[in-house]
């Protein structure tokens, strides 16, 4: 480097120096990438991939291409720009503005700020901040029907390279299932954010007031709710997020068998199902482990975080209310990471985005398979079992009070539960078939059907005693409607009433893609060759022109390799029918 002048002189050799031409200094030749671009095209695994190329390997001649790996493979992708359905710019910003303008016409984005610009709807947001709001037409009419009795929302981190969160606000449909009805994706998730995310829900549909608002313990989620909507019902925590807190913090006891007979005291508390009996042992328990040295720190601790709360986290305040209920967004999450994403961290917003809509779309399908041709949920499931549980109690057992019927435990002499009427006339989907009667009909004090919301076996036994079945609205018996159960015993669901019909047409539509007419095809055909033609005139050197005619060789290849998949589906069809 010259110092004077502020140069550098650089010597380039065209041929490479220091090494032979050794395999792992070239790259795999051109037509072996566009057969390997062809297998990924037509959706075949990596991994199938490299074990079939391995498998080629011999002692007589060893290739490039042997020495395929999977960063290669990505290289492929790449080259053939075969990622243009979530990658659609090398910069994952303008892949993102791409992906909302591409979304605007489907009623799916809901609102959009990003990064490095001010959003003049929400003076709260800042400029480095990101949102992303997401909720299709179906998803608003689900949240419509099934707001009203419980809502959970949950948020989810480690889904991309970034500080973003992904925050999934979920009801419980008519097959106590859980449905994801919106999605909003930031890069924080305090009351501030989490307002104008409720804001933009309560735009399209309305104000909610909801029987049980779910969430973690953190009370951004509910203090944003109370300023936005109704006030609900109940506020309860995930007894899931509220167990993990209470392990966690079990490092305040000194002794790992104290921590055991801890752990167990706060098992107790959560599960009491009696509001006296509870506010005793409470008492108790607290001024014990206050008392103890040994435990006298997570005593304290205890008591500010949780003497206060009860209501929210003590099972014997919400019975009835489904406190498992956010599970569903745990097992979502789960299912999202470990299935969709197969545990891998990804590091692209626009590859998580796209794998969100995928989760998405399967959800919607399954919800229509669900509405036509039916599944055996897992409250059907448990529904079945609990039914032949009740084949083997004594019907002698059963006696009727001025409340319903009591019952005495089959394990347990002295415990004594209650069976009462609850909702009559529910049309609901989740019936026992041979009771007549839906999981709505009776309450019973059991943990089974006060926290986990089953219809347990003291419920179908007193079906099977009272024989109030044919009291009831039953399957044959509703002329709008196809019978809950098919002739093999199977559970089947189809709704008959309007807003069903309405939610059916919405789903068809949601998963349909628009055909493109020939006429139109011809147009857009004609308008990118003028296109074509201007490039073309436009290029005044033969280095332009050898740049242009790369491209053209990738997108030839790239043609190619969507044409070969196609191919191959076809083949595949014609074999399997005949």
């Amino acid at each position: 480097m010259d110092s004077a002048t502020g140069t550098c002189k650089v010597v380039y050799l065209k041929t490479h120096v220091g090494h032979r031409n050794e395999l792992c200094h070239l790259t795999i030749p051109k037509k072996q990438r566009e057969a390997l671009a062809a297998k990924i095209a037509q959706k075949i695994p990596f991994g199938d991939i490299l074990n079939e190329v391995r498998d080629s390997v011999s002692n007589e001649k060893l290739e490039r291409l042997h020495l395929l790996t999977r960063k290669d493979l990505h290289n492929i992708v790449s080259t053939f720009n075969m990622n243009s359905d979530s990658c659609r710019h090398a910069y994952d910003a303008i892949s993102i503005d791409a992906w909302v303008t591409k979304m605007k016409d489907s009623s799916c984005v809901r609102f959009y700020k990003p990064q490095n610009s001010l959003s003049g709807q929400c003076a709260g947001l800042k400029n480095e901040d990101f949102m992303l709001i997401i909720m299709n037409e179906t998803q608003c009419e689900i949240l419509k029907k099934f707001g009203t009795d419980c809502i959970c929302i949950d948020r989810t981190h480690g889904m991309n390279s970034y500080v973003f969160e992904i925050v999934t606000l979920m009801v419980i449909d008519e097959t106590q299932q859980g449905f994801p009805c919106a999605f909003l994706i930031c890069n924080r998730t305090d009351q501030e954010v989490i307002s104008i995310f409720y804001e933009h829900i309560k735009k399209y549909i309305g104000l909610l007031k909801p029987n049980v608002f779910m969430s973690d313990m953190e009370d951004s989620f509910y203090n944003a709710w109370l300023a936005v909507m109704d006030l609900p019902a109940k506020r309860v925590y995930c007894s899931w997020h509220v167990d993990r807190v209470w392990r966690e913090n079990l490092s305040k006891v000194k002794s790992k068998d104290t921590q055991i007979e801890v752990y167990r005291l706060l098992r107790t508390l959560l599960e009491e199902r009696d509001i006296s009996t509870f506010e005793i042992i409470f008492k108790e328990a607290l001024s014990a482990l206050i008392e103890d040295s040994h435990t006298q720190e997570f005593g304290h601790y205890f008591r500010d975080n949780y003497s206060t709360n009860t209501r929210s986290w003590a099972y014997c305040f919400h019975l009835h209310a489904n406190p498992n209920t956010n599970m569903h967004l745990e097992r979502m999450h789960k299912t999202i990471k470990y299935i969709y994403v197969q545990g891998h961290n990804v590091k692209r917003l626009d590859k998580c985005l796209h794998i969100l809509m995928n989760f998405l779309k399967d959800r919607l399908s399954d919800r229509l398979i669900m509405l036509h041709k039916g599944e055996i949920t897992n409250k059907i499931q448990i529904l079945r079992q609990r039914h032949m549980a009740s084949l083997k109690l004594d019907l002698d057992k059963v006696i009727e009070d001025q409340n319903g019927w009591l019952i005495s435990s089959t394990t347990n002499d002295a415990e004594i539960y209650s069976v009462q009427e609850n909702i009559i006339g529910c049309t609901c989907n989740i019936i026992c078939k041979d009771c007549h009667t839906c999981i709505h009909r009776y309450i019973c004090t059991c943990v089974d059907n006060s926290i986990k919301w089953n219809m347990c076996k003291h419920i179908h036994l007193i079906c099977l005693k009272t024989s109030r079945a044919a009291e009831h609205v039953t399957p044959e018996a509703a002329d709008d409607s196809i019978s809950l159960y098919s002739e093999n015993g199977e559970f089947e669901t189809v709704d008959s009433a309007e807003e069903d019909d309405l939610q059916n047409q919405l789903l068809v539509a949601q998963l349909s893609k628009k055909q493109i007419h020939d006429d139109e095809l011809t147009k857009k055909k004609q308008e990118f060759l003028n296109e074509m033609k201007m490039l073309v005139d436009s290029v005044t050197c033969d280095e332009e022109l050898d740049v242009l005619k790369k491209c053209f060789a990738q997108v030839k290849a790239a043609i190619a390799a969507w044409r070969m998949s196609k191919k191959t589906e076809v083949n595949v069809r014609s074999s399997s029918s005949v």
